[in-house]
């Protein structure tokens, strides 16, 4: 009998070695693309809510939705600096950083214009559309 069991023991072995193993999954590769997968999201989230709030605004201009719409844009660049959005493999870190700078510091430039045009009669209107696609851009140049 025991000599059928060592039999046995040893078929099982040589079964186990035909089937290769499968690649396992590090438990640091999953948390890593759930947090990649959540931190994309609330941009997304963030990006649809400027979006509508930035239509809103050329249509209804009120200092209210002005307000609403540079916090949403404010609470965007501080997602993207906190996530190093604007760095990208192909460039180097002071590259991306000085990249980015530029980026934010257009951004606030064309927000000082956009309060400035709401407070002004309706020939800051036409400014005002126009400044709400630029700053689109710019965070979508950032976000891509």
């Amino acid at each position: 009998m025991r000599i059928e069991n060592q039999q046995v023991n040893i078929a099982l072995d040589k079964k186990r070695a035909d089937v290769p193993a499968k690649p396992r999954t590090s438990f640091h590769q999953v948390l890593h693309t759930a947090e990649r997968q959540v931190r994309s999201d609330t941009l997304s989230n963030l990006m649809e809510e400027i979006e509508e709030t930035g239509e809103r605004l050329t249509e209804e201009r009120t200092l209210k939705l002005l307000g609403r719409y540079k916090r949403l844009v404010k609470q965007f660049l501080e997602e993207a600096i906190k996530n190093g959005l604007a760095w990208t493999s192909q460039e180097s870190h002071f590259h991306g950083r000085f990249k980015m700078h530029h980026v934010i510091k257009t951004v606030d430039e064309r927000l000082m214009q956009m309060t400035a045009d709401l407070l002004e009669d309706e020939e800051g209107h036409l400014r005002l559309l126009a400044l709400v696609g630029e700053i689109k851009g710019l965070l979508v140049e950032l976000y891509a």
